[in-house]
């Protein structure tokens, strides 16, 4: 069964890096392009270039880290994803520094770069939610962060749940090993995400630590059908759809897997 993965933003195993760049300013996506079917052929990060230790230490750097709001890591995840999926992910070099001016050597920028329209909401219809738009018109959303929290209490503690675990098509995701999951699977540009339970178990293998488990996911043996599972937000799903096709060449070669 994949994985749900998020990215973990705090922690004390790292001294935290800065960005060497005083004026900061946000590029690639922001979750609010990504939300609207813009920019998913770019990189989901900024223009930031190299950061720098906030403080002196010696210590060990571990592979995945986050500077400011975007996503640095070693070679050795670089190499490792690419192994899985190569071409399909997103890097740029990035440098770090130590607070000492030593170069750490080869690091790069990341997002995931496949985003993939797969999660099945049969059962779990009472998160999607509505709220005022800016136009006085009413917006819809799919709560995958509370989706994602009921699901993994199921997984704990199946006496006492009373929702079902989330399911993914397995049509939709065959031959996938790291994406993230469409509009409804929006808590960020790439939070959460989905890594099979094959490059899950080799993650784990190579101790990489930095991402949190959020639970399991089912595979449902089932297409995935945009008028079954986007309920409220069908409408929202088209113009997403269709932003995407405007901007994009006929056969996309990272995002927008075709869904039906």
């Amino acid at each position: 069964m994949p994985v749900l993965l998020k990215r973990c933003i705090t922690g004390a195993a790292y001294t935290p890096f800065d960005a060497d760049q005083p004026d900061y300013f946000r590029g690639g996506q922001n979750y609010y392009e990504f939300r609207a079917g813009r920019c998913l052929w770019e990189p989901g990060y900024d223009h930031i270039t190299s950061a720098t230790q906030e403080r002196k230490t010696a210590g060990r750097i571990p592979d995945i880290i986050t500077v400011r709001t975007i996503r640095v890591c070693s070679q050795r995840f670089k190499d490792f994803v690419e192994s899985w999926e190569p071409g399909l992910h997103f890097f740029e070099p990035f440098t770090l520094r130590r607070k000492t001016g030593e170069d750490l050597g080869a690091w790069y920028k990341y997002s995931v770069g496949q985003d993939i329209d797969c999660l099945l909401t049969a059962g779990v219809e009472q998160h999607f939610s509505s709220y005022p738009d800016h136009d006085g018109g009413t917006r819809w959303n799919f709560d995958i962060g509370n989706a994602v929290k009921h699901a993994h209490y199921s997984q704990q503690h199946p006496d006492k749940a009373d929702t079902p675990p989330l399911r993914v098509s397995g049509a939709a995701i065959e031959g996938a090993h790291w994406w993230t999951m469409g509009l409804l699977g929006l808590h960020g540009v790439d939070s959460p995400m989905l890594m099979s339970d094959a490059m899950y178990a080799a993650f784990r293998k190579e101790k990489f630590r930095e991402f949190d488990d959020l639970g399991r996911v089912e595979i449902a043996d089932q297409p995935w059908r945009a008028e079954e599972n986007m309920g409220p937000m069908l409408d929202q799903w088209r113009a997403r759809e269709a932003e995407i096709a405007r901007r994009w060449p006929a056969d996309p070669p990272r995002r927008g897997r075709a869904a039906g």
